[in-house]
């Protein structure tokens, strides 16, 4: 099974989004009182690699929504200033990406890839066309120790009992992260495989995410996900795709 199925599948997901852009928090509860709740997540994360294999699978996930605080189950977010035109927010997100390399044949003879837990910071700007945000995101040293930036505009909208979240963006991503995810090393490169050295790249995707409450304390939503893959990223021999497609749905409860 791949890594990031069993990591999906299995366990609690306390602090850690679907979406290539998991920069905008979830703030539909934060006008009201915190909350804290579980929920329950099915996805299926766009398979950027050369494989038939599945990414995806089912997550327990504990989700909190504050004034400050944002907890979801892919990002963990807290608001240092917020007020009605402007928030900055400190965050930190998994990059859902990587390998085994006993996951498939394409992979045998690469060193693993790991997913990667990114730290940063967000700015965004708030007014009646919607909401204008920047986020600077960098590994630490968990993974591929680069650094990623995403420019996005998103609007909600409301119909009837659902709230809708489009989202358009660009995600610029360092050398190194390209390198690290889709890199074919010398000493890793065959036959059938070409040494390939990652370069920068600017990734444009669109996000559409529909949630809605039933009661005090059931959520529902629906998310889509759509990345465009440029050429320094699908002239990797790993790739086998340059349109990425990911689709979940989740519930939650809330105390």
């Amino acid at each position: 099974m791949h890594k990031n199925t069993k990591f999906i599948s299995t366990g609690l997901m306390a602090l850690t989004a679907l979406s290539a852009s998991v920069i905008h928090a979830d703030e539909s509860t934060q006008k009201d009182s915190p909350r804290l709740g579980v929920g329950l997540a099915l996805v299926d994360l766009g398979q950027p690699y050369d494989t038939d294999e599945a990414l995806g699978g089912v997550a327990l996930f504990l989700e909190y929504h504050g004034e400050r605080i944002n907890v979801d189950y892919d990002h963990i977010s807290y608001s240092v200033l917020k007020n009605e035109n402007l928030t900055f927010d400190v965050l930190g997100q998994v990059r859902f990406l990587g390998y085994e390399a006993d996951d498939d044949k394409i992979f045998k003879g690469m060193e693993d890839r790991d997913l990667a837990f990114e730290i940063g910071g967000k700015l965004s700007l708030h007014n009646s066309l919607g909401t204008v945000s920047l986020a600077l995101l960098a590994d630490p040293d968990t993974a591929h120790e680069g650094h990623a930036a995403y420019l996005e505009v998103d609007k909600k909208f409301q119909a009837g009992a659902w709230t809708l979240n489009p989202t358009v963006g660009v995600n610029w991503q360092s050398d190194k992260v390209t390198d690290y995810y889709y890199g074919v090393r010398n000493s890793e490169a065959t036959a059938t495989r070409a040494a390939f050295k990652g370069k920068d790249a600017v990734i444009p995707y669109v996000d559409f995410d529909a949630s809605r409450k039933f009661g005090e304390n059931w959520k529902v939503g629906l998310m889509l996900n759509y990345k465009y893959y440029p050429d320094e990223v699908t002239d990797s021999p790993l790739v086998k795709d340059e349109h990425i497609i990911s689709a979940g749905a989740r519930a939650s409860y809330f105390f």
